[in-house]
């Protein structure tokens, strides 16, 4: 048996989850594999290089990864944000005119990024008389969306795929996979199945990276770039706007130690990687999960590997040995997403946490040897309940965290909740009227935009003029600063 995974284009990151499931398949089923990443091919030449692949390898099994379908992505170089805002809320028509025309661009090239990924596939199932698969975030986010647009036949799996895809390679039909989750189209009728059961962390590894590079020759293209180590999947919590519960469980799952340090180990010394990104949805999800976390960094400091490596943390449980392995194991930043300074917002959010025990761990961290590592602090402003109040709790959180670790490690970072499918976000903008039942998630115009960027009155344009003026003049990195400060201002009656 032969499985192709074909990762479609996306900004270039690296494929960790590809290369887990791979990893995995191996081990499971000794199916012969490969893996190419679209996204390091030119635009021009993708369609050729799929084919020729294709051909070339003779899989009896294709499997597409879809990364990601982004609405709006600003952290990342798309200006479709700015552009919405400087329609929306710009005084001077000329700047909203220019707005205008760049937000159709921006929507346009939106619609032809999906027509694209759609057209890979589509084109593939036109010619190629094997299975087809597709599978990622974009698929667990959308599955009907994305399925509903394809062939007949074709596959979609939702959430991990280890368990599915191991059925898929000895031989299971669509129709007896309903134990798994997955969707399918047969007879113009849509199937949805239902898992039970996650992937055990025990099953997970370690990843052979030996065995890796000799199926995927671009791996060596992301060496020098941040590589993705998973330390556990699913998430606990119960953040309003989360998908990460939906597509990864609610229940924790822990890797081995071992498993993980001899991953970050391989990376390091076999193929001269120095940056690690941890990909699990929170490093620390609960104060009962800091032992475990001790145990893996622990783990990776025998090791002896020289690195850096970052992720998504919650800190309010962390405590000062947890954070002294962190800074000796080489945590270049801390990225927080603390939301809000406002504990009613905070707990309208369900997010989880008081926002002292984050003052708390900040000076844990303080304590515990912070030199100069970032720490990175994402605001997510206007979200439900906001007021005038709050957002002045909000720049009052950023201050006293900035007076701990000093004004040159601090940087506010700043989100507007993306309302998503399969959220408490999503159907509390339904039930506010702010969306309709039956809107499409995938069809973009000004309009929709605006309204899946959860920014509403009263405060959406205090907000958004803040930071059209941070866009025109700030460097990117200090935008948050700027906002965060000109709220400040704005607020208790400046100009």
């Amino acid at each position: 048996m032969r499985l192709l995974h074909v990762r479609l284009p996306c900004r270039k990151i690296y494929p960790a989850g590809s290369v887990y499931l791979a990893d995995y398949i191996y081990r499971a089923t000794g199916a012969e594999q490969r893996i190419i990443d679209l996204a390091l091919i030119d635009k021009d030449g993708r369609k050729k290089f799929l084919r020729r692949e294709i051909e070339r390898f003779g899989p009896d099994v294709v499997a597409f990864s879809w990364r990601d379908i982004q609405i709006f992505s600003p952290d990342h170089g798309d200006r479709s944000l700015e552009n919405a805002f400087r329609f929306y809320y710009s005084p001077n028509p000329l700047v909203k005119a220019r707005a205008a025309l760049a937000g159709i661009s921006s929507i346009l090239d939106y619609h032809t990024r999906i027509k694209e990924n759609m057209g890979y596939i589509r084109d593939t199932a036109k010619w190629y008389d094997g299975r087809i698969v597709v599978g990622g975030p974009a698929v667990s986010v959308f599955p009907e969306h994305v399925i509903g647009r394809l062939e007949e036949g074709i596959l979609g799996v939702v959430g991990e795929g280890e368990h599915v895809m191991t059925k898929i390679v000895e031989g299971v039909e669509n129709k007896d996979l309903l134990d798994e989750r997955v969707v399918f189209k047969h007879k113009g009728r849509i199937y949805r199945g239902e898992k039970k059961r996650f992937v055990k962390a025990e099953e997970l590894g370690p990843v052979n990276y030996e065995y890796v590079a000799e199926i995927f020759p671009q791996m060596k293209e992301y060496l020098g770039e941040y590589v993705g180590v998973q330390t556990k999947r699913g998430c606990l919590h119960r953040c309003m706007y989360c998908l990460y519960p939906y597509i990864e469980g609610k229940v924790v799952r822990c890797r081995r130690p071992e498993d993980v340090a001899s991953e970050i180990s391989q990376l390091h010394h076999a193929f001269g990687v120095k940056k690690i990104w941890l990909v699990d949805s929170q490093f620390i999800p609960g104060r009962t999960y800091v032992p475990r976390c001790i145990d893996t960094l622990d783990a990776v400091i025998k090791e002896k590997v020289d690195i850096e490596w970052g992720g998504y943390i919650r800190i309010e449980n962390i405590t000062v040995a947890l954070a002294e392995r962190m800074l000796r194991s080489g945590i270049m930043q801390f990225e927080l997403s603390i939301a809000s300074g406002s504990q009613r917002v905070i707990d309208f959010l369900t997010l989880d946490y008081k926002i002292k025990d984050i003052f708390r761990a900040c000076e844990k961290i303080k304590k515990a040897g912070h030199e100069d590592q970032r720490i990175l602090l994402n605001f997510s402003l206007n979200a439900p309940t906001e007021t005038r109040e709050s957002l002045l709790e909000s720049v009052a959180a950023y201050k006293k965290i900035e007076d701990v670790f000093g004004e040159e490690h601090v940087n506010p970072v700043i989100f507007f909740l993306g309302i998503q499918p399969h959220t408490r976000l999503e159907k509390y903008a339904i039930e506010h009227n702010m969306l309709p039942k039956n809107y499409d998630p995938l069809s973009l115009s000004p309009r929709s935009i605006r309204k899946l960027i959860y920014n509403p009155p009263p405060l959406d344009k205090v907000i958004a003029r803040a930071c059209l003026r941070a866009w025109q003049e700030v460097d990117r990195d200090q935008v948050g600063k700027y906002v965060m400060e000109h709220l400040e201002t704005r607020l208790n009656g400046g100009g």
